[in-house]
């Protein structure tokens, strides 16, 4: 029986092992990511610039239509959680700054009532392990940004929503933020 319990944490340990063996390597790939959304009326116009090594960026390039390929089908079902959808899609490479360059139009993040906006931005934060307040997204009169490391990657985030009197705060009335949704109005 203890034998048993002995190979058991072995081989859990080994997977655990594993798994953050690959995500350090994975994180060594990728220099930067600078992710850019900005919503106009019930769109939201997505941009995400990944900056790579010189390495990983070279094996990229030998094959830039399966990478288009699979970047997009994971964006697609990390969407899809949601219920949203993209189009429009372009991905722009960029050899001397190694860096590639995804973007699109997401559908259905964004409600409209009247003059009154809402907009759900858990399909942008989730997969990122973030959180407009717990996190302390810096707040404007345009929107929100965050600039920190996710899974050991330096990572940005902006998010830029129609120009306000006030700025975007935790909880506002007609004009704010929650967790991971905002609101705003246009007059």
């Amino acid at each position: 029986m203890e034998k048993r319990r002995f190979y058991f944490l072995l081989v859990t340990g080994l997977v655990i092992l594993g798994i953050l063996m690959a995500s350090k390597i994975k994180a060594a790939e990728i220099n930067s990511v600078r992710i850019k959304i900005k919503a106009e009326g019930e769109v939201v116009h997505y941009q995400k610039e990944s900056i790579f090594n010189k390495t990983e960026f070279s094996r990229i390039l030998k094959n830039k239509a399966e990478f288009k390929s699979k970047q997009i089908a994971e964006f697609n079902r990390c969407l899809s959680r949601y219920s949203l959808h993209a189009t429009n899609y372009q991905m722009e490479f960029d050899p001397p700054k190694k860096s590639i360059i995804l973007k699109c139009d997401v559908h259905g993040a964004v409600s409209k009532r009247g003059n009154s906006y809402y907009g759900r931005f858990g399909w942008l934060l989730n997969p990122l392990g973030l959180d407009f307040i717990d996190d302390h997204f810096k707040k404007s009169k345009t929107g929100l940004s965050w600039k920190g490391t996710v899974k050991g990657i330096p990572t940005d985030v902006i998010c830029e929503f129609p120009v306000q009197k006030t700025v975007y705060k935790d909880w506002g009335s007609s004009i704010g933020h929650c967790h991971a949704h905002v609101w705003w109005t246009i007059r």
